[in-house]
């Protein structure tokens, strides 16, 4: 079944992500120290926080307008490798929903696609390269090409999908960012990208929980 979501859903599943990533900001910190510069998970906690409290106080109601001010938000605020990603992802998912006062879930799946395209294009990375994408893109896919009853009435199979995901890039070299200049010490190393990628689908397995619960209502 097709859910709608307007402003008022998706104001959750930003206050969902804002909570992961405040939770997991020091572990995210810590797992990119090894690797990286060490400030990941300060950054997605400080972008999801200024994506939350942008939508929260927003009197817009057009939800490809809230995308694309919530990347520009974040690259204000966040302005380290992984917060220009999202921000180019928010920008791109924001074109696609510009017009949009309330969407499907199909829309929604559409929507993290152009997500996902947005940090591709700015980042310049493909599946195997070992970042947040190779959790990120799979994950669409399925829901893409799924029955989507399959994952809107599970959705922890999201969440199940994205760990067997994070488990096969944790065995790939990483080829971006500072982490490509340990070359094959990366290998069986967990990215903090891929790891942050995880914790993201959490909460929309989350979020998805909470549109069946309103459903049967």
């Amino acid at each position: 079944m097709n859910r709608m979501m307007d402003k008022h859903q998706l104001t959750y599943l930003l206050q969902l992500l804002s909570d992961s990533f405040n939770e997991k900001q020091d572990e995210l910190c810590q797992l990119d120290a090894e690797l990286g510069d060490g400030d990941l998970g300060l950054t997605m906690n400080k972008a999801m926080y200024e994506a939350l409290l942008y939508i929260r106080d927003t009197e817009e109601k057009d939800l490809g307008i809230i995308a694309s001010n919530i990347g520009l938000q974040i690259s204000e605020v966040a302005a380290s490798t992984i917060g220009t990603l999202i921000a180019s992802g928010f920008r791109k998912a924001g074109s696609y929903l510009k017009g949009k006062h309330e969407i499907t879930t199909d829309e929604l799946v559409e929507a993290f696609a152009k997500f996902n395209e947005g940090i591709q294009k700015r980042g310049k990375a493909e599946i195997g390269d070992k970042t947040i994408l190779d959790v990120l893109i799979p994950v669409q896919q399925y829901m893409k090409n799924t029955e989507p009853s399959e994952w809107q009435n599970t959705p922890n199979k999201l969440v199940v999908q994205a760990e067997q995901h994070l488990t096969i890039a944790t065995q790939l070299q990483s080829q971006k960012g500072r982490a490509a200049r340990y070359l094959e010490k990366t290998i069986g190393k967990a990215d903090a990208g891929t790891k942050a990628a995880v914790y993201g689908l959490n909460a929309l397995s989350k979020f998805l929980d909470h549109l069946n619960e309103e459903a049967e209502s």
